[in-house]
């Protein structure tokens, strides 16, 4: 028989894993490092680490339009909790009070999700790539909507 490795991502860094997943044995994934955040005030886009809490995003757009840099007042559709990360709110599916039928949920405003998979294979997943576009609508907690 084939042995069996469980693996968790810790998205939350003030929850314990065993208190999370109830997984007590197995491969802890913490993204907190992942934490590089860009904000394309021009197009729209945020490119954002897995480990970025959703506080400093709205503490970046905050300050960004102090300063002038944002002067659309730009918004994101992200946790409640600026202490839940944009991975644990993403790919739980994004459900949050500012859900709306124009906007979707968060997990429908992800145009992209980078990942490494089992065989270590880098993988750009979009919703416009018809090899990707399954994985990166798994990842985003199969709430979004398919289009």
């Amino acid at each position: 028989s084939k042995p069996s490795l469980t693996s968790l991502r810790q998205c939350q860094p003030y929850i314990s894993p065993e208190c999370q997943s109830g997984v007590y044995h197995g491969v802890l994934i913490i993204t907190s490092l992942l934490n590089h955040l860009d904000i394309d005030y021009d197009t729209g886009i945020a490119r954002v680490g897995a480990g970025v809490l959703w506080q400093t995003i709205y503490d970046k757009l905050n300050d960004d339009e102090l300063s002038g840099e944002n002067a659309m007042r730009w918004g994101a559709i992200g946790a409640q909790c600026g202490l839940v990360s944009v991975s644990g709110f993403t790919l739980g599916g994004g459900i949050c009070w500012h859900n709306s039928p124009l906007h979707g949920i968060g997990a429908d405003n992800a145009i992209g999700i980078k990942a490494i998979t089992a065989s270590g294979e880098i993988v750009d997943a979009t919703l416009d790539d018809p090899e990707t576009s399954d994985l990166r609508y798994g990842f985003a907690g199969n709430g979004g909507k398919r289009t």
